[in-house]
């Protein structure tokens, strides 16, 4: 009965250490640098700007990168903007 408790507990440590040992070099190799996320901070907060100048110039091009491919937005009087 120890036998058995010793190896489901080896078994049960060697499943953890396969599953959790490739997630954390995944974590940490993932890192951005502090210029890469101000870089990104920035590109988010320019998304309202973008979307309010492309709506208004009917830029389709920028609102689809913007949007999520099945992005859908329904007007105030229920006609859809956009269907993806």
């Amino acid at each position: 009965m120890l036998l058995i408790q010793r190896s489901l507990r080896f078994l049960l440590l060697l499943v953890i250490a396969l599953t959790l040992g490739p997630l954390a070099r995944a974590q940490s190799g993932s890192a951005v640098t502090a210029v890469e996320e101000a870089a990104i901070e920035a590109s988010i907060k320019d998304l309202p700007t973008q979307w309010s100048t492309a709506y208004l110039k009917n830029d389709t091009s920028i609102l689809e990168r913007i949007w999520a491919p099945k992005f859908y937005l329904c007007r105030a009087i229920g006609a859809p903007l956009h269907e993806g």
